[in-house]
Formats: structure tokens, sequence, C-alpha cells
């Protein structure tokens, strides 16, 4: 058989399968129009074709079926920190993030969940989002000397030295996979306006007169 023709039953093939996507369904007929015009396909192009196939076997598809059903509330949670960390951190899984962000139905296939989800710079963000705090509600805390200066603009150079009340923690987005990256709303004594701040750059003090 042709090589060609081969590779046009192929793609015609995936156009025919009803789980195909528009997406998928678009790049397959640019294909086509490649072959069309150029006589050929890049390898890059034979490449992506490969894979397509490979995830629309039955058994691809089953499988894709099982995650999705498995799909649930804390699964979309993870997504989103992870998907919130990355938008804040450069361009890593930027589409991946913006689908994650942007659509409250969609749902990553595993391999995209684990590749945002699993990795070692995922997993300490999400300890930090999930970690117990270690500061509970209630307690005192004082800035420690490495806390960022902005505070100074905030509320002063007293900052460094007055206690501060602990009012929520767990609060914010995660922006960091640094250990001790968990945000807590801290209220200074003797201010109206509560700071957010990461648990690094705070510690406990013993005595409050």
């Amino acid at each position: 058989m042709n090589p060609l023709k081969e590779i046009e039953d192929r793609i015609f093939a995936l156009l025919a399968n009803k789980k195909v996507n528009a997406k998928t369904e678009f790049f397959l007929c640019s294909l086509l129009d490649n072959i069309k015009t150029w006589g050929q396909l890049t390898e890059k192009q034979e490449q992506a074709l490969d894979r397509i196939e490979a995830d629309h076997t039955e058994e691809a598809i089953t499988i894709r079926a099982e995650w999705e059903a498995s799909w649930n509330e804390e699964k979309r949670k993870t997504a989103i920190i992870c998907a919130r960390y990355y938008t804040r951190n450069g361009t890593y899984f930027a589409d991946l993030a913006s689908n994650v962000l942007d659509d409250p139905e969609f749902i990553p296939t595993e391999k995209q969940f684990k590749a945002m989800c699993e990795n070692k710079y995922a997993k300490r963000v999400l300890e930090n989002a999930y970690g117990e705090p270690k500061y509970p509600v209630g307690s005192f805390v004082t800035l420690r000397d490495s806390a960022p200066r902005h505070f100074y603009h905030q509320v002063g150079t007293a900052i460094w030295s007055m206690p501060s009340l602990i009012i929520d923690s767990g609060v914010s987005n995660v922006t960091t996979s640094a250990k001790g990256g968990k945000k807590y709303k801290i209220l200074p004594v003797g201010t109206s306006n509560p700071l957010v701040i990461e648990e690094r750059y705070i510690k406990k003090i013993k005595k409050v007169k």
C-alpha cells in the first residue's frame, strides 16, 4: 500500500471515532491538508499521529473513562492549588493550568494530573496547602528577621518586635514550594489591618505583655 494512503486511512479512521474531540479533529484535518500540499508529514507530525492513535485504542478509552469516573472534588482542589502555583511561577504547565482554572468542567488526563501535581515541587506546594499549621489560630507570633521588608511599609519598623495574633491559617494561594510556605493571616497588636504572611517568616513568642 502507498505509505501516504496508509497514513490518510489512519487519519480518516480517527476522524470517524466519536471519542476524538474537536481540537484533535482540527489537528487531524491539518495533517490531511499537509499531505495534500506537501505530499508528506514531518517526523513530529507522524509522532503526534502515533500518540493520538495510542490515546484512542479501546484500552486507552476504557482507562480514560475509569479515570474520569474517579474524578472528584478532592482531585479538583489539588489540581487548582497546583495550577495556581504554576500560573504564578513561570510557564510550566501554562496551558494545562489555564484549562483547570478557567473551565470547571475540565478533567485533565491521569498523565497530565500526575505530571502537574505529583512532581517534587507540587508535592511541597501541597504539603504547604494541606499540612497542619504550626501556629494555631489564637496564638501569638512575631516576625523573623528574614521576613520581607514590605511589611515595614505596611506597619513600620515596630512590626519586627510587636506581637501579632494568628486570626486564620491556610489562607490565600500557596505561591512557593519552599518549606514553610503555608500562609497565615495575622493581626499585629495595636493595628486594625491584618497581614498575610508565610509560616517561614514568623515565630512563636512565649509571653505577651
